[in-house]
């Protein structure tokens, strides 16, 4: 069973998007199986993962150019699948139906797979997921320069499916990370994922909140960290929350003006 592990640093809440682990069980290669850098595959071979039945976690962190290709047909057993710094393109849509290899996903983690476009795949909100990443991790170099840091993130995501907010994934989805992408405009309203108790909208390009805005009654841990033009009115559902933790509105509109309003928990600046 995966549990996902909070460890959340409260001053600036960094998010590596591995905040999940395994307890307790008895790992082998055919539950569990990683490829790592450099010892990573040019390609995914569908021979040598379909036949691994009872394949329960299937991690890749290529080296930005390997593996490329698409991601073939997978163990309907499969729990966990993290997918970081490869040339991967989109998952094939067949994957998420019901009778595809990824229909029983309860972690997906796509960092950084700079060839699967600038959309998240209509299939993934009709999953019942606990745990999802999707984000451009940012290296070093990108973090100390702002012009590297910008041309990195307008790859990720700009828009997200429109039944994102209102899925199967909605009722389940506890852990949501769409930090360093390029979504932009109003932050969406989130009260239906009705379980989610982490939300990380840091480093995009939002622009307006509203005191209206929504959130999930069970939110625990929020950041809006560094989108830079995000202004408007603190929402009344986050100032006045008893469940909020970590509420992050650092290197936003809010600070840079000099406001600092005050906000319940929230790190205006």
């Amino acid at each position: 069973m995966l549990g996902l592990e909070y460890n959340v640093m409260a001053a600036d809440l960094l998010v590596d998007c591995r905040y999940w682990a395994y307890p307790g069980e008895s790992v082998t290669e055919f539950v569990h199986r990683t490829f790592t850098n450099p010892n990573v595959p040019d390609s995914i071979s569908a021979e040598g993962i379909i036949a691994l039945d009872g394949l329960v976690s299937f991690v890749v962190t290529g080296t930005g150019s390997l593996p490329s290709g698409s991601l073939p047909g997978v163990p309907p057993s499969l729990r966990d699948l993290e997918l970081n710094n490869t040339a991967l393109g989109p998952l094939d849509s067949s994957l998420f139906a019901e009778s595809g290899g990824l229909s029983k996903l309860e972690t997906l983690v796509l960092v950084r797979n700079m060839n699967m476009g600038h959309s998240i795949s209509d299939g993934i909100p009709g999953l019942s997921l606990k745990n999802l990443c999707v984000a451009v991790q940012l290296d070093t170099m990108a973090l100390i320069n702002s012009r590297l840091r910008r041309t990195i993130q307008s790859q990720g995501v700009t828009s997200l499916p429109s039944n994102f907010l209102n899925s199967t994934m909605a009722r389940s989805l506890t852990f949501l990370d769409l930090s360093n992408n390029a979504l932009t405009n109003t932050v969406p309203d989130t009260s239906s994922l009705s379980t989610l108790v982490y939300l990380n909208l840091a480093s995009n390009n939002f622009t307006t909140i509203t005191q209206t805005t929504r959130f999930p009654q069970t939110l625990q841990c929020v950041s809006f960290l560094d989108n830079q033009n995000l202004a408007g009115l603190l929402p009344t559902a986050l100032c006045s929350s008893s469940t909020l933790r970590v509420c992050d509105f650092s290197k936003t509109l809010f600070s840079q003006l000099g406001q600092h309003p005050s906000c319940g928990v929230c790190k205006i600046g």
